[in-house]
C-alpha cells in the first residue's frame, strides 16, 4: 500500500495532506506490528525467502494495475475486470497446462469451492476495486489494503486461533491510520 500511495502521488499527481500522511504512517506501523509480532528483532534478523520476493512482486504488479486502472477510469469496471482476467488467462495458461486435472475427478465440494473463489474473491473484488478507483484517488484506496492482515487475524479468531494483544494493538493502529487517512 505504501508503494501505491507514493507511485500514485508521483505519477497521478494525487495530493496528500499532512494528516493523510500521518494516517498512512500509523497504518503502516500497525501492519508491521502485526507481521513482526511486535518485535523489531524480526526486522533486524530479516531473511528474505522466495515467498517474500513473490509478495514484493505482487505488490508491484498491484500498484501498476491500480495506476493503470485509475488512468482508465472512464472504462466501465466490468470491462476492466474482464480485460484483466483475459490477460491473466493468457499469461497463466502455459504454467497451468502441466497441472491440469480432469474436472470429473474432483469432488463436488472442490468444484463448488473453485466457483466460489472465481466469483467472489476474484471477479467481485476486482470489480469493486475498479469502482473504487473511479470514485477516489488510488493512494486513498490503497490504504485499505493495510486491513488485510487485520482481517486475516479476525479469520484466524473465527477458526479458533487465539488473537494476541500485539495483533489487537496492531489492528487498532491500522484502523486508526485508515480512519485518519480517509
Amino acid at each position: 500500500p505504501a508503494l501505491l500511495v507514493v507511485v500514485s502521488a508521483v505519477l497521478l499527481r494525487e495530493k496528500l495532506t499532512r494528516i493523510q500522511s500521518v494516517g498512512i504512517f500509523v497504518s503502516f506501523i500497525g501492519v508491521m506490528v502485526i507481521i513482526t509480532g511486535g518485535s523489531l528483532a524480526h526486522l533486524i534478523n530479516l531473511q528474505i525467502n522466495q515467498g517474500d520476493v513473490m509478495m514484493l512482486g505482487a505488490i508491484t504488479v498491484w500498484t501498476i494495475y491500480s495506476i493503470v486502472g485509475k488512468r482508465l477510469a472512464q472504462v466501465p469496471p466490468i470491462t476492466a475486470t474482464a480485460l484483466s482476467a483475459l490477460m491473466a488467462v493468457g499469461l497463466l495458461t502455459p504454467f497451468a497446462l502441466p497441472q491440469l486435472v480432469a474436472l470429473h475427478q474432483l469432488p463436488p465440494m472442490a468444484i463448488l469451492g473453485i466457483v466460489y473463489i472465481f466469483l467472489f474473491p476474484s471477479v467481485g473484488s476486482f470489480i469493486f476495486w475498479n469502482v473504487a478507483l473511479r470514485e477516489i484517488d488510488a493512494g486513498k484506496a490503497g490504504i485499505f489494503l493495510n486491513l488485510i492482515p487485520v482481517f486475516t487475524a479476525g479469520i484466524n479468531l473465527l477458526l479458533g486461533v487465539p488473537v494476541t494483544l500485539v495483533q489487537i494493538t496492531g489492528g487498532l493502529l491500522v484502523f486508526l491510520g485508515v480512519y485518519t487517512t480517509t
